[in-house]
């Protein structure tokens, strides 16, 4: 995952440059051109929040049936601390358990 979001912040990155440089010598070819990288990049962007979030909620099922037997609040102190941190709006998924 962290690989993944080096990659996307690359080609974030790699995109501003080229959209200043566009703005010094506009080309509407190459605007659109720029346009379908963007879009390339939220959809992949897109994919990876979907990626985290799926497996956010598989862990915190895993926490859940590890906390039954047990006794332990394990999956509390996991959605208080880093579920909040790592999934934006994730107060829908604290209000799931």
């Amino acid at each position: 995952m962290l690989e993944q979001q080096g990659m996307l912040a690359s080609r974030i990155s790699e995109l501003n440059k080229q959209q200043d440089s566009l703005q010094e010598q506009p080309d509407i070819s190459k605007i659109t051109e720029l346009r379908e990288a963007y879009r390339d990049v939220g959809r992949d962007l897109l994919k990876l929040l979907f990626f985290v979030e799926r497996n956010a909620i598989g862990l915190q099922k895993i926490l859940k049936k590890f906390d039954k037997p047990f006794g332990y609040r394990s999956t509390d102190y996991y959605v208080k601390t880093t579920l909040i941190i790592c999934i934006p709006n994730s107060s829908k998924f604290s209000s799931m358990w």
